[in-house]
């Protein structure tokens, strides 16, 4: 970043929030209606019609001025947009509505579903450039300290916007829309009642893939995550026929998107790893190719969630097993999920264990005056019970399981290692 920019770079971010309508610091983006995508892509067919239709003076308005929806009912004067703040006046706001009415578009918004080059995308990033140019001359940005010599760096100006609105502003949209793929997939999980290893992996947002829009269709394709194994695919998978199917039969219309599985996958691209899940939810491959320390981080060594052919999990017939609890699920079927992972991470080598016996060995002093005590305490005991009973009184015999109370403590550990 240039030096002195940072100043004209935040002005330039509130003046996109603006467009936007993120009025406040943690406002969610919003895409465009898909009619009205439609609507625009029927008029231009290469990105300088847009730049001359916007430089004409003399073009006439592809929609009334009336009929735009971006700052619709703002009035002049100091507005507060997120962390900064804009000064506009009557001919701001005229100037920006006539330049948007001149292009077709009724409502200022990024298709954060397409790529950034797209035609319309295009014309959000050439309309958004020239109105801040405009009015940061203007000095509607005048609180902001904009340098107004950075206002002819269009290369700049250019990086800058892709930057604020494919970067951080749709890491923003991108991650509300997985939380709300998460929480639709697990309201539909919990109605269903289905095991809590899959809730808690369905509660997990990053468990979640991103969708991506088919071209020219309102539907989305579910993307995979790489870090998944095949058999949490399958799983996700069927939760999602789960959910297209109960929408089907109930010949309602779902306000939530129509989401499609591909018939090649899709890897979803950019998205955070989730943590502490069941170790048969990661791809064998890409565990195995993870540092110690990421192994240690990432996934419950200790835990399986799915079953070996997930396929038949979720079914109408629900198979015996998912009926189980996690610990019961988990000692039946450790052993065998676990062959293709390497968690020797997980295994304390020679030497951690020569020096836990040393540790051990030095806190433990033969002969110690607590022991002493302890077993001064023990005949004490002993003696007293004695006296309790008369010499021609036979002592009464000790139920037959008190005899085997000196070996519960090792029984006790053999049945907690039962499941290994």
């Amino acid at each position: 970043m240039p030096e002195g920019f940072e100043p004209t770079k935040n002005a330039f971010s509130t003046h996109i929030k603006a467009l936007w309508g993120l009025v406040y610091q943690d406002s969610i983006p919003v895409v465009p209606d898909y009619s009205l995508l439609k609507e625009f892509n029927t008029r231009f067919s290469f990105p300088d019609e847009i730049t001359e239709t916007m430089q004409n003076p003399n073009t006439t308005p592809l929609v009334p001025e009336n009929e735009i929806l971006t700052l619709k009912g703002v009035k002049p004067g100091k507005k507060k947009i997120a962390r900064g703040i804009i000064n506009l006046n009557s001919f701001f706001i005229k100037y920006v509505l006539a330049l948007l009415a001149k292009i077709g578009i009724r409502r200022w918004a990024p298709d954060l579903n397409d790529a950034d080059d797209s035609l319309y995308n295009e014309a959000c990033r050439i309309s958004a450039i020239q109105t801040f140019r405009q009015l940061a001359a203007g000095g509607a940005y005048e609180y902001m300290n904009v340098n107004l010599k950075f206002l002819n760096n269009l290369q700049l100006l250019e990086a800058t916007y892709n930057h604020i609105v494919y970067f951080t502003l749709a890491k923003r949209y991108k991650q509300e829309l997985k939380e709300t793929v998460r929480n639709l997939l697990y309201t539909f999980g919990v109605a269903q009642k289905f095991p809590r290893r899959y809730l808690e992996i369905l509660k997990n947002v990053d468990a979640h893939s991103n969708d991506e829009r088919i071209p020219g269709s309102q539907k989305y394709y579910i993307k995979t995550l790489p870090c998944r194994s095949h058999n949490a695919n399958l799983v996700m998978q069927r939760v999602d026929e789960e959910i297209i199917k109960s929408v089907q039969d109930s010949g309602k219309t779902s306000s939530q998107r129509e989401r499609i599985i591909p018939h090649e996958p899709l890897k979803s691209v950019g998205t955070q790893i989730p943590k502490g899940l069941p170790i048969d939810f990661y791809n064998p491959s890409w565990f195995n190719s993870c540092s110690a320390g990421q192994k240690t981080i990432t996934a419950d060594a200790f835990n399986v969630a799915f079953l070996p052919n997930a396929s038949q999990s979720l079914r109408g017939a629900q198979h015996p097993d998912e009926r189980l609890g996690d610990r019961k699920f988990t000692n039946k079927y450790w052993d065998q999920l676990i062959e293709p992972y390497d968690i020797s991470h997980e295994i304390p080598n020679e030497e951690e264990l020569d020096e836990t016996d040393e540790e051990t060995y030095d806190n433990f002093e033969v002969g110690s005056s607590e022991d002493e005590s302890d077993e001064e305490e023990e005949v004490q005991e002993v003696e007293e019970s004695n006296q309790l009973c008369d010499e021609d009184t036979p002592m009464a015999e000790a139920p037959e399981a008190d005899y085997f109370n000196t070996g519960s403590s090792h029984l006790a550990f053999e049945n907690k290692w039962s499941g290994w």
